[in-house]
Formats: C-alpha cells, structure tokens, sequence
C-alpha cells in the first residue's frame, strides 16, 4: 500500500509545515522534516504513476486512494 502511506506522508509533511510557521520558530528542523517526508511521499507515489508531475497537492495522492481508507 505505497500510495496511502505516500498520503500519509504528505498529510504529515502539510503538518510539520504549519507547526513550524505557526510557532515562529524555524530553527527546530520541522521544515527539514516535512521536505523529508514530502520528498519520500514523492517517491512512493512515482512507484504507482510514473507520468505524476504534480507532488504538492492532495490530489495527486487522493486519486490512488479509496475513499474509505482516507
């Protein structure tokens, strides 16, 4: 399941991204780690659909996922 964990991935990345703006402080490595885990999520979802070119919406990671595992 590669892709929904790739989802997973970019939800977290999405996360890490506003908690590291929202606290002000941009010294604590959470941008590190969400371009960390957007890169990862990137890869994983090359896996499924070698044609993606779009990594940085939910979309891209939407269409390979039923909606009831969301």
């Amino acid at each position: 399941m590669p892709v929904e964990h790739a989802r997973g991935l970019f939800k977290l990345s999405e996360a890490l991204i506003q908690n590291g703006s929202s606290d002000g402080n941009e010294d604590d490595g959470s941008q590190d780690d969400a371009q960390g885990k957007r890169d990862e999520a990137e890869t994983y979802l090359r896996m499924r659909d070698k044609d993606a070119i779009e990594f940085g919406k939910q979309d891209a990671y939407d269409k390979w996922v039923p909606i009831f595992w969301r």
